[in-house]
């Protein structure tokens, strides 16, 4: 049985513009397909600090193309720090 990960990703472009030349991207072995099955592209990782609102967290990063979103944080990110999603809101914006 194989060993699932949390994984949080992120567009390859969306890397460029935020980390320029301040964070590296590191070797990753890491498989991925989309929700049609569809392999993506994995670009590497890389290690760093998200800011929500006034709280910096520490996140490890897939880097990949095609995304509906810039970044898409996982799971696990989500129940270690709390996170409640509002849907409503978010088709709002």
């Amino acid at each position: 049985m194989k060993k699932h990960m949390n994984i949080h990703m992120l567009t390859l472009v969306q890397f460029v513009k935020t980390f320029e030349n301040s964070a590296k991207l590191s070797n990753c072995e890491v498989k991925l397909r989309n929700a049609s099955g569809v392999q993506m592209k994995v670009y590497g990782s890389c290690r760093t600090k998200i800011e929500l609102g006034r709280t910096v967290f520490p996140a490890r990063f897939i880097v990949v193309d095609n995304l509906k979103r810039p970044a898409i944080l996982g799971r696990d990110f989500m129940s270690r720090y709390n996170v409640i999603m509002n849907y409503v809101l978010m088709n709002q914006v």
